[in-house]
This record gives C-alpha cells, structure tokens and sequence, in this order.
C-alpha cells in the first residue's frame, strides 16, 4: 500500500500503479515484457511439414497453413520427402506426384509462400528432399564416394582368387562388416582400392604396411592372392562410388547423394534449385524464404572424393596410402599389436579424419553457408554427424541446428523418454562463440513412439533444451494429407501434430510458453564462466568418426555429463575446441573469443595438444586464468609426422602451467560408468559429478551470478544478460512425479529478483533475504527470474508458491462417475458410468473403452465444508490424470494444466455443501491405432508396445 498521507497528486499515482500491477499491465515502458507477455510470431514454435510423397496442392497447404496459425505454430519448414514407406499398395491415383523442382511442383510451393507471409508466417524449405541431399540426375564424379574396408581371415600357404564382384558380394556378410556397413545401393562405379595381406603378428615389431596385392591380378582380370605358411588377414578396401542413395528420397530428388567433398558438385546442386526458383517466380529465394535447411549428414560412412590423397599430402606431408587399412579398422583389438604400431596407426587416423573434417567444411558447409548468403537466405543446418567437429560447424552456420529427441522408455514401455541430445550444447555453444543469438533445433524428433507424445512430454523436452542452449523449436512433426484422407492420414513420424490429435486445442498453451522463453532468449546473450575443452583428437585417434548426435563411444563417459553438473550448481558453461583456444585473447584472468570472456577452463581428459594449443592454455594461464586438469596434464601432440619433437614441445609447455590457479582433478567417478545412458536410455544420475562441480568452484573461491546452495540432480539454470543490463535466470526441475526446490544465492546487489512467469505472462516479486531466495519448482516446473530494479519490483504481488501444504484430504464422492468420451477419429460420442477411477486402458473387457482415443470428460459431486475446516489457500489436487485436465467447478472453468501436476487453485470456486466437478481430460491416439493396427497400414506404429495409460485415475484430493 502507498504511505499515507501523500499529496493528493502522489495518491493518484500510486493508485494507478497499483492498478497496472492488479491488472496485469505494464508499469513502465518494458518493450521486453510487452514481447514476453505476447510473443511475436517468430518467437513461436515452427513445423516441420512433410510434403508427402510429393503429392500436394495449393489449396490444402493453405487450409492447413490456417490451422497451424490458429494454435499458435507461426513457421514452417516445407520438407518434400517419399512418401511412408508402410502404406503399402493403397490408391493414390486421385493424389498425383509432383516432380521436385517441377514446375507444378513449384507453383505449389510459391502459392503456398505466398499465403504464409500473408498470415505473418515464416517459410524455410529443405535443400532436395529426404537426407542427405542428392539426385539421379547426378553425374558419376559428382556422386558420393568412400573406401569401405572388409577383412578376411586366410589361412596359407594357399591361393586365394576371386573376382572383385564376387567378393565386394561376399564382403556384407562377413561378420567385421555386419556391424558397422550395409548394402544401400549398387555403387555406380565399384574398384578395389588396396588388397593388403598381413600376417597375424603384423604389429609386433611395430609398424610395417604389409604386402599389396592390388595390380597384381591374373590375366583373366581375377583377384588373386598368394597367402604364405600361417595365419594371415587380407585387408581388402573397396573403393565405392555412388554407394548410397537419398532416404525417403521424393520423386526428382531420389537417387544417388551428391559428394559432399566436392565443391563445386555441391555449389552445382545448389544452384540448380535456385536457378529454378529465380525462373519461376523472378525472385531471389530470399525473397520468398527466411532459410534453406539442410538435415542429418547421414552419409553411411563417405570418406573419399577424387583428391583426397592429394589433400592429405599437402595438408599433413605424408602419403596416406601405407596406413590407410589399418586407419579403417576399428576393430584391432582383436588382434595382437605392438604398443608401438597402435600408435602410428592411431596418430595417421587422426590425420586422416582431420583431413576430412577440412575438407567438409571447406567444401560442404562453407560452400552451402556461402550459396545462401548469395541468394538472401540464411543457412540452417546441422552441422554435425561423422564428417564434422560438432562445435566448428554451428559456428560457419548462420542459422545452427540441434535436436532433442522423444523416445521409449525402457523401464515402462507404457511411457516415453525424452532427451536433449549431447551434440545440443556444442551447436548453442557454437553459436555463443560466433554471436548468434537463436539456435534453432529439430524439437521433439518422434521416429518410434508416434501417437504417444503429450504436451506434458513436449514441455519436458522444450526445458532439457532451452538448459543446453538451443531456443528456436521446428516441431517434428506435421504430415501433409488431405483432408478426406481416412484417419489417421499419411504419417511419415512425428508427434501427430494436427487438428486431429486431441491435445490440439491445448496447444497453444505450450505456443505461448515457447514463445515467451524464446523472446528472452533470443534478444539476449548468454552469459558463461566455464570454458570446456574434451577429448576431441584423442577420439578421433581412437575411434575414427563417431555419428553426433549419438556418438557410438562415450570416452569418457561423463564428458558430456560434467558441463550440466557445473550448471546446476550456478556456473555457465561452453564448449571450446583447440581452434577457439588458439584464436582467443587472455588479459587480466579472462580468456577471450569474439568479445566473449571465460575465467575458467576445464581441460577434461585431454591426453594430446596441438602446440599452439598449450602454448595458448600457457598464455592464459600467465594471465591469471584459472585452469583445471581433469586426469593427466596434456603431454603428446597430435599426428604421425614429427611427431616425437612435436610431443617433447607440448610436454615442456604444459610443465610450466602450475600455480595456485591451477587444479588437477583425478576423476573419482569413473566407477560409475554403468549409468552411460545411451541414445534410449535414462537420466544419469550426476550427484557424484554436482560434487565435483562444487569441489572446482571451492578450490577457486568463484562468485557466480547465481549459486546454488543446495545443488539437486534434477534442477538446473541457465543465465542471460538483456541488452538493458538486466540479468535473466532460467530454472527448471525435470522430476516428472515430485516437487524440488533449490536455495539460491545472487551476486548482483542493488536489483530485486522477479518472476516472469512463462505459463502465463504474469509476473511477481520473489522474496529475498540477504540476496537469498528459495526458487520453488513444481514436478515438471519451471520459472524465470529477472534482476530488476527495487523501485518497480517493490510494487509487484509477492511470489507465494504452493509449497509443502499443511494437509490434505481425499475427496469422497456421492455418486459413480460419469464418463462422456469424444472420438478423435470420427468425433463420435458414447457414455459410461465407473464407480471408482482406474486407468482406463486396463478395462479390456471393454473393447470400446480400452482402445479409445480422444477426449473424456468425468463429472461427479463431492461435500465441502469450508474455511474452518480448510484455512487459508485451498488447492485441488487431481491425482494421476493421463492427458491434458480443464477443470470446472458448479460450471465455471477453474483452468486447464498441460504439464506436471494437475493441480489448481480452487479456493474461490468452491461452494458450501455440495459441490459439481467437471474434469475434461485428453488421451493419445496409441490404443486407437493399435486396435486398428491388426488389419491397417498403421501396424508400424502400434503393434509392439503395451496399452498406454488413459484417463483420470486420481486419487482428487484437497491440499490446504
């Protein structure tokens, strides 16, 4: 209340002031706010929209386009793909094909942009169709190549002959290859490029190439090999080209991939696609789309173009060919090896995926970032996979990419899981350290448990996301039938995202919540104290090119675990790679790159350096920095040429880095490496790696932004400077079942800590005692909390959570339960009535029931004494419900819970005495489709797993 007595002009204004505060408005002029409170349509989430197979039109792209816009989903990604492989033999003559490129194809396309920017909708469109990018108009040398190497065991002395078709057959069946290699196409051009025998002590006296029988072959053109007394391997590497074609390729971009090594070949793909669109409409592309997208560089192992022997040369001044076999077995465990040979072989593998690695984003990413930037586009990409380092590319990238995935869960196959890939914090870190502020990332990736998903899993992954850094979500996904397709339509993945699925017309709740995040996210920079530097070349050295986002070896495991410990503890942490450390600047303790500063870096595992490297981390260290050395100091250098020189240089360097700011940590939690998850596992549980994280900030006595007294696993924060100086903090709890709450302590003085709430665009004051808050998180909660001046802050509602109620009580009800189901599928309606809830998928005895799909709604009447009974806030807790919960009581809406607990505040809407209650939940479709599946082209989706849990099973009860 305002101080009284004020004149009568100051009485005025702070009524006026309590009144903006009562109503919701803006006390001052906040333009972030007002953003925040409405997001604009860019902040919204985008789609990902499958054109399947090519077989649109005009008129229901638009139709569709209208209903995205009506539940708050503001830009697409106009994806052309082959059509779902599943649907079997069905007749879609009344829905003709249209040619990629086409020109009916692209009057679509034009038509479809064209009502998009009308509704203030965002276009982007995929580069070709499916992944990766190709065509069968691809000529021979323009075609993606690799060497694929086989390894036969012989026995001699014998002669060994075949034909190179004959074994190149053979070779897939050989158990080395099963693993790793399957046949995707007959290559367009097939040679071999080493026949290697060895013997099976090959490396015990260190490392010798062994014998070539390439150029060697009989008269009749058959492979022949003479195999000497004893056991001996045959390294047999073949040379493909055109090895592997485009996935869900559609018509006029299937076919072969192109050669992603290849430069020019990728710039005359490229150009052929804007060439077109330029003919067809007179514009640039950039005139008619925010951005090209170019999705997963799944190349089935390409690692060959017409010069890379050359390259390799000029680039690492050796030849490759002696080491190339053993640079492609994985495998050499197997077999005994000198300790010496290991090492050759390991330093030329390191040169050989470098040399890779170069290549692609000379001649793919930069080609394809420098093509956009021509034609008025920005270049979204992900820029990971095999063939690049998961940092560099998201910094070339003008638009980076990750993903975060939905998958089954493999305690409760009834449930999902939802992940945040670990390439996400090296794509949004690429994009701090090259200042990009949006970091856009295919959301939700739904590939298996499709018709499963729920709002409640859309926010679990959206939160797991926004804490890895990535902030612009392209949904996964909205398949494209017509409207008169029968239900459910052509589904290619994706969570089924349309009118059709009954969260739909909750969505936009989960519209607005991204929406709101994304606006603070995205008009400020993230702010980090940590610099993290892994083992990059060591991987490589080891284990040749590991797919990102799921990299087959995790070494060490905790690599990707350590930076989220040092989160949840109040610390902001990047990547870094030896090219950021080599390019940075240190001065007065900070190193910096691109304006950005770190105080500590954190070599984790790192056995090898370039010397530039440790000369860099030498440099930082005598300028203040602190630095901690998880396992051993650096001591060997990268690579095979010269390399004994170049590793005493290294060693010599990183001897003189010691001193009180220097830590070395002997990882003490490397006997948890049975908690790896792996891509469809569970959480880690990262207590012993939170410990860790606070053992390194004690060490260096560090004041954070935020510190978190008393870390738990399952909460964490990401911090945020708006451009007004103001600090933002984003707090999530990802515990789905229990409430968590965290003591947190700010470093800044003079400001007063403000909850922007997300759900709702309210905001209150969050109180503060000695710079000290607890932030309350509800199961699946989350908050932000803006630095704020007291003056304005002073005036705000204070924050008061529903923390530890003082009891509760279990509601008794009068009656059965009515029940009132909705179909999805046909909006056909039958009734039930159920005298206790239960899941309702368990009811097998009725068919009806347990397969349903939709929405239900459950009424009932229940006795309440008020106040004496129940003092204070009163809320209604109701139990276990499967879905999305609107409640209503005596017939007014009490609201609707999307996420975590379905709990509402029901103070001011329950009566003396009897009182109605009206509970409107939704279902997935999974029973639906699964009763379907037995005699439908839907059976893909739903033959394998349990019934998913439906409906509401309670216990409702009161908390007080």
């Amino acid at each position: 209340m305002c101080p009284n007595p004020l004149p009568v002009l100051k009485q005025l204004a702070c009524f006026v002031a309590l009144l903006a505060v009562s109503s919701g408005s803006l006390m001052a002029d906040d333009e972030i706010y007002a953003a925040f409170q409405d997001p604009a349509p860019e902040m919204r989430p985008f789609a990902r929209w499958w054109w399947n197979g090519s077989r649109v039109n005009a008129e229901e792209t638009i139709r569709q386009l209208d209903v995205m816009k009506e539940a708050g989903i503001m830009g697409v990604e106009i994806n052309t793909i082959g059509m779902p492989d599943y649907l079997g033999s069905i007749d879609l003559s009344a829905y003709p094909a249209l040619e990629w490129l086409g020109a009916e194809w692209t009057e679509v396309v034009l038509q479809t942009v064209a009502a998009a920017k009308q509704r203030d909708m965002t276009a982007d469109i995929i580069v070709g169709s499916g992944w990766p990018f190709g065509g069968e108009f691809l000529g021979p040398d323009e075609q993606t190549q690799r060497v694929r190497l086989a390894r036969l065991t012989l026995e001699g002395p014998a002669t060994y002959r075949t034909t190179v078709e004959e074994i190149w057959q053979e070779s897939f069946l050989w158990g080395f290859n099963r693993k790793r290699q399957r046949e995707l196409r007959t290559p367009t051009r097939l040679d071999l490029k080493f026949l290697r025998l060895v013997s099976e002590n090959h490396g015990v006296e260190g490392f010798s190439p062994g014998d070539e029988w390439v150029g060697r072959q009989a008269g009749d053109g058959s492979v022949v090999v003479e195999v000497p007394q004893g056991r001996h391997f045959l390294y047999i590497g073949f040379h493909e080209v055109g090895f592997t074609e485009v996935k869900r390729g559609a018509p006029g971009a299937d076919g072969p991939v192109v050669d992603h090594y290849n430069g020019e070949a990728v710039r005359r793909y490229l150009n052929r696609m804007s060439d077109r669109f330029e003919k067809m409409s007179g514009k640039r592309m950039g005139d008619l789309f925010r951005a090209t997208f170019v999705d997963s560089l799944e190349l089935d192992h390409a690692n060959w173009t017409n010069d890379l022997e050359q390259q390799f040369l000029e680039r690492r001044g050796y030849t490759v060919d002696p080491y190339l076999p053993f640079i492609l077995d994985i495998e050499q465990e197997s077999q005994p090896m000198h300790a010496g040979f290991r090492e050759v072989v390991e330093r030329a593998r390191y040169d050989f995926v470098r040399t890779l690695i170069e290549l692609f984003e000379e001649r793919f990413l930069k080609t394809y970032v420098d093509w956009a930037a021509d034609n008025g586009l920005k270049a979204r990409i992900q820029a990971y996979g095999r063939e690049m380092h998961p940092l560099h590319g998201s910094m070339v990238a003008t638009l980076p990419e990750g993903e975060t995935w939905i998958w089954l869960n493999r305690d409760d196959d009834r449930r999902v899981w939802v992940q945040s890939t670990v390439v996400n914090k090296y794509a949004a870190s690429g994009a701090h350290l090259s200042g990009k502020r949006t970091v856009s990332f295919e959301a939700m990736t739904n590939a298996v448990p499709v018709f499963r998903a729920t709002l409640n899993d859309f926010k679990h992954a959206m939160d797991l996301s926004f804490l890895d850094g990535l902030n612009h979500p392209i949904l996964h996904g909205w398949n494209y039938f017509p409207e008169e397709v029968p239900y459910p339509g052509w589904v290619q993945f994706g969570s089924y995202l349309n009118e059709k699925n009954p969260f739909w017309p909750h969505f936009r709740k989960f519209s607005d919540y991204v929406g709101r995040i994304g606006t603070l996210l995205r008009n400020s920079d993230y702010v980090a104290q940590v610099a993290v530097l892994s083992p990059r070349g060591e991987e490589w050295a080891r284990d040749y090119m590991l797919y990102q986002p799921f990299p087959e070896v995790w070494e060490p495991w905790y690599q990707y675990y350590l930076p989220q410990a040092l989160q949840k503890i109040g610390f902001g942490v990047d990547h870094v790679s030896e090219r950021v450390l080599q390019a940075a600047r240190f001065a007065e303790g900070k190193l910096v790159y691109n304006d950005r500063p770190y105080e500590l870096l954190v070599v984790q595992d790192v056995e090898a350096l370039e010397e530039e490297t440790a000369r860099a981390i030498l440099r930082f260290h005598q300028a203040g920095g602190k630095i901690v050395f998880i396992g051993d100091r650096p001591a060997q250098s990268h690579g095979l040429k010269d390399f004994a020189e170049r590793d005493q240089r290294v060693a010599e360097t990183m001897s003189v880095v010691n001193g009180p700011n220097v830590m070395q940590l002997v990882a003490p939690f490397k006997d948890v490496e049975l908690l790896i998850p792996g891509p469809r596992g569970k959480p880690v549980d990262d207590s012993v790696l939170i410990h860790c994280a606070e053992q390194i900030r004690a060490s260096f006595g560090m004041d954070l932004p935020v510190r978190v007294l008393n870390p738990d696993p399952h909460v964490s924060q990401i911090q945020h400077q708006l451009d007004d100086g103001r600090s933002v903090f984003f707090f999530s709890n990802r515990d789905t079942i229990e409430e968590r709450h965290v003591k947190v302590r700010f470093a800044q003085t003079g400001s007063m800590p403000v909850v922007w709430d997300p759900a709702t665009g309210a905001r209150k004051r969050l109180p503060m005692d000695n710079n000290e808050c607890v932030v309350y998180l509800a199961a699946m909660g989350s908050l932000v909390v803006v630095m704020e001046d007291p003056e304005t802050a002073t005036l705000l509602e204070v924050l008061s959570p529903m923390a530890d109620p003082q009891g509760e009580h279990i509601i008794q009800f009068e009656d059965q339960w009515e029940l009132a189901f909705t179909s999805a599928a046909d909006g056909e309606s039958f009734s039930r009535k159920l005298p206790v809830l239960a899941d309702l998928s368990l009811r097998r005895g009725d068919g009806e029931v347990a397969s349903f799909g939709g929405t239900v709604v459950y009424r009932n009447t229940f006795d309440y004494v008020p106040e004496k009974e129940y003092p204070g806030t009163v809320w209604m807790d109701l139990g276990q419900a499967n879905g999305t919960v609107s409640l209503k009581l005596n017939g007014r809406p009490v609201g609707t819970s999307w996420y975590g607990h379905h709990r509402f505040a029901v103070g001011d809407f329950l009566l003396p005495g009897k009182n109605t209650l009206e509970a409107t939940v939704t279902t997935v479709l999974a029973n639906d489709i699964k009763a379907m599946s037995q005699q439908s082209s839907q059976r893909r989706w739903a033959w394998w797993y349990n019934e998913i849990p439906m409906g509401l099973e309670g216990p409702v009860k009161l908390l007080y």
